[in-house]
């Protein structure tokens, strides 16, 4: 029996490692990315409100909240300026809950 060179096996090996990873691979579609409808949003006003009630509870309970009347007066202006320019539904639902 004639013995095959190792250069010809470690070839074939190298071949074999290299080749078999493309061949086994199948081409697919990619995932359809959905397009937002404008003014569509995923959470209901409840579960929007739910959930802003978990962030507050999360924040009081890990961070140093600092009760200071002169740093809420100005954090307040901030939040009225951007108030401002959201929509008419959401800026209903922020007054009525300061």
């Amino acid at each position: 029996m004639k013995r095959i060179p190792s250069r010809l096996i470690f070839l074939l090996i190298a071949f074999n490692l290299f080749v078999t990873p493309l061949t086994a691979q199948q081409a697919c579609q990619p995932p359809a990315i959905p397009t937002p409808v404008a003014g569509a949003n995923i959470f209901t006003e409840e579960q929007e409100m739910d959930l802003g009630d978990a962030v507050a509870q999360h924040i009081e309970r890990n961070f140093n909240v600092i009760d200071d009347e002169e740093v809420t007066r100005y954090l307040r202006q901030i939040g009225e300026r951007i108030i401002k320019h959201l929509p008419p539904l959401i800026r209903k639902l922020k007054r009525a809950r300061s």
